[in-house]
């Protein structure tokens, strides 16, 4: 909160190339509910969330925060959010030791990323 990270990447979404200064980066299986806890409203959306926010600040992360724990993230002028089908990311300054967190695991990410969703390929089990 302190010390936020500033790193570039270059992303391509549903085939539109950029190339953007970020403090932050979130994909999510399906694009975020509006509610405070942050979670998908529609669980068969086929499509993922890609958020990212702008080199912060301390006080823009004390903002940030403030926005999400009062459940107003999709109002926060600090995040731009996406909803796409595909996401290719590129770090193009990555060091050996960046990680990134899936599924509240902490792991090493590599230098490129790609993301994309798979409507309908979870089959469940559901007992009668």
């Amino acid at each position: 909160m302190f010390n936020p990270p500033e790193f570039e990447i270059e992303f391509e979404v549903d085939g539109v190339r950029e190339t953007r200064k970020v403090s932050a980066i979130s994909v999510s299986n399906n694009h975020f509910g509006s509610n405070a806890l942050m979670y998908a409203d529609d669980l068969t959306g086929g499509h993922l969330g890609f958020y990212t926010a702008p080199p912060l600040k301390p006080p823009g992360v004390a903002k940030l925060t403030f926005d999400i724990l009062r459940g107003k993230f999709h109002e926060s002028p600090l995040i731009t959010e996406m909803s796409v089908t595909t996401v290719n990311l590129h770090f193009p300054k990555a060091r050996r030791n960046t990680n990134c967190v899936i599924d509240g695991e902490l792991l090493p990410i590599g230098r490129d990323v790609a993301l994309r969703v798979h409507p309908g390929e979870l089959k469940l089990l559901v007992g009668k």
